[in-house]
């Protein structure tokens, strides 16, 4: 789920956003930025590359069971992931807060 937020992120997020015809030089960014984000390592077995930093997305909810945060809103843009990287002891914290189109601009 984290490389279409990526993309996401890259491509949608923007208000001004332009017709495009070539997707790939957005999937080849969301590729590039994804591997920079999360470890892998070979696993011994199946000597198969395994991706092994945990990603959580965060959502928090009020007692009526609505969301808060990382936003009110229902947009699909807005969320916030932590990923950990265990063999850096990294924390990355990835967060997008779309405010939803101006009107007044």
């Amino acid at each position: 789920m984290v490389p279409y937020h990526l993309t996401i992120i890259h491509y949608l997020n923007h208000d001004r956003t332009e017709y495009e015809d070539e997707i790939q030089p957005y999937l080849d960014v969301t590729k590039s930025v994804y591997k920079e984000l999360v470890s892998v390592q070979k696993d011994a077995e199946s000597q198969k590359i395994q991706v092994i930093s945990p990603v959580f997305k965060i959502e928090a909810l009020n007692e009526n069971g609505k969301k808060f945060y990382p936003s009110r809103t229902a947009y699909e843009q807005d969320f916030v992931y932590i990923i950990i990287d265990p063999i850096k002891r990294h924390v990355i914290i990835l967060s997008n807060f779309y405010e939803g189109p101006s009107f007044f601009e």
